[in-house]
């Protein structure tokens, strides 16, 4: 679900994909997979190779990343209806409260 970082979701299916704890070594800027279509796997692992840029590749990693921003756009309206409920509770509760004020001051 958030490629290339393990959340553990692998372990519940059969999906033959486990968690690679890598280190590294040099301080420089690394490209992990997000595919996992590079073509050294498992030596290469979890580094990229550019494999996703062949044709084939292209397919799958657009699919992943569309099935992923479809997902965040669901997230994000689920936060905005969220967001949406608790200010109409906040407002309720602050006309009620302004009534109060209001009643106590007669």
């Amino acid at each position: 679900k958030n490629q290339p970082f393990c959340d553990g979701s692998h372990r519940s299916s059969n999906t033959g994909i486990k968690p690679l704890k890598f280190t590294v070594s040099d301080k420089k800027t690394y490209w992990l997979c997000g595919c996992r279509q590079s073509g050294s796997i498992p030596k290469g692992q979890p580094f990229c190779d550019g494999t996703h840029s062949k044709e084939k590749g292209v397919k799958k990693y657009n699919e992943f990343l569309l099935k992923r921003n479809t997902q965040l756009k669901a997230d994000l309206e689920q936060a905005q209806k969220s967001a949406r409920f608790w200010n109409l509770i906040a407002g309720a509760t602050l006309v009620a409260g302004v009534a109060v004020a209001a009643y106590k001051l007669k």
